[in-house]
């Protein structure tokens, strides 16, 4: 659920589409209220794993790319729309390029932790962002590895406690 809205869902549709078939991952939006869906992300894309920032003015995702899976972030528009063009994934910002899993923000927004394969294990990062003044989002400095060589299991979901 997007935080301050109750009533709005991120989620990803798996799917397959174009000629040869080809499988397609597409962030969708999801009023609760109307149960009108969007997609966010274009046809062809392999966008996955959403997680909305704390204000939930802003999700962060992976993209598929040809041998990595590279965090990105977006911002959402403040309410619900139909079909959004361009779809908003198209204007979003590369955070982290690897083979990344698992993104979820910390509670105050300063940062994003994930898990991305290094030298054959997955080990957890943080990565400091900011919002700026016209309402975009960027690192404000390098991801710093927490673990080294940890093997940590990249299906399971990360989460911050206090």
């Amino acid at each position: 659920l997007r935080p301050g809205a109750n009533d709005q869902l991120l989620y990803t549709t798996y799917l397959y589409g174009g000629a040869p078939l080809e499988p397609v991952a597409r962030l969708t939006w999801m009023s609760l209220r109307s149960g009108a869906r969007v997609y966010l992300s274009p046809d062809g894309a392999r966008n996955f794993e959403p997680a909305f920032s704390p204000d939930g003015r802003f999700v962060a995702f992976l993209r598929a790319g040809s041998a990595s899976d590279d965090l990105y972030v977006m911002t959402l528009a403040a309410s619900f729309s139909r079909e959004p063009r361009p779809a908003p994934s198209d204007a979003a910002l590369l955070l982290q390029a690897g083979i990344v899993s698992q993104p979820v923000w910390a509670p105050d927004g300063s940062a994003i932790a994930f898990l991305m394969l290094v030298n054959g294990s997955f080990d957890l990062f943080i990565l400091p962002v900011a919002g700026t003044a016209d309402g975009t989002i960027h690192a404000t400095g390098p991801a710093k590895a927490v673990t080294h060589g940890s093997f940590l299991d990249a299906d399971s979901r990360l989460a911050w406690s206090r």
